[in-house]
């Protein structure tokens, strides 16, 4: 993950654009969300999960981060 918190919107706003426009991409987040973050750029630490959920055009998804 960028280091820096206030990069992190940013990097994922990328990795969203290039979700909606290469389906690869896009399959590969679902089949291997860490190796496709690491291809776009993002390191995830190795104790860190990474779950990806494509949302309808209908819905709306609220994530709730764990508390610091």
């Amino acid at each position: 993950m960028p280091e820096n918190e206030s990069a992190q919107p940013q990097a994922l706003g990328k990795i969203i654009a290039r979700a909606w426009s290469d389906p690869g991409f896009a399959a590969r987040l679902k089949s291997d969300p860490k190796a496709a973050l690491a291809e776009a750029g993002m390191d995830v630490p190795e104790d860190v999960r990474v779950t990806t959920y494509f949302a309808e055009k209908d819905e709306v998804v609220l994530v709730i981060p764990a508390p610091p």
